[in-house]
C-alpha cells in the first residue's frame, strides 16, 4: 500500500518468500508505523499462516505476543 509504513516479518523458504505478517498492535505512542486495522481498504490476513513440509507456521512481531487472541485467530484461519 503506498504511503504506509508497516512492521513487518517475512517468512522465506527455499522457494523464496511464504508469507509476510504486519504488525496488529503498534506499541503506541513508540512505533509509529500503522496497524492494518487503521488502513481503509487493507483486505490481507490479519495473521496468515504458511503451509510449509514441517507443519503450519505463522509470525508475531514483538508486542503482538501479549495479546492472547492473536495466536487462536492465526490457528483458526488454517483449520
Amino acid at each position: 500500500m503506498a504511503g504506509v509504513v508497516f512492521n513487518t516479518s517475512c517468512l522465506v523458504g527455499p522457494e523464496g518468500m511464504l508469507t509476510k505478517y504486519r504488525k496488529v498492535n503498534p506499541w503506541i505512542p513508540w512505533e509509529v508505523h500503522a496497524s492494518p486495522h487503521d488502513v481503509p481498504g487493507y483486505n490481507a490476513e490479519m495473521f496468515p499462516v504458511a503451509r510449509t513440509e514441517i507443519g503450519n507456521l505463522g509470525c508475531a512481531i514483538c508486542y503482538d505476543w501479549l495479546f492472547p487472541r492473536s495466536h487462536p485467530a492465526a490457528g483458526i484461519q488454517r483449520r
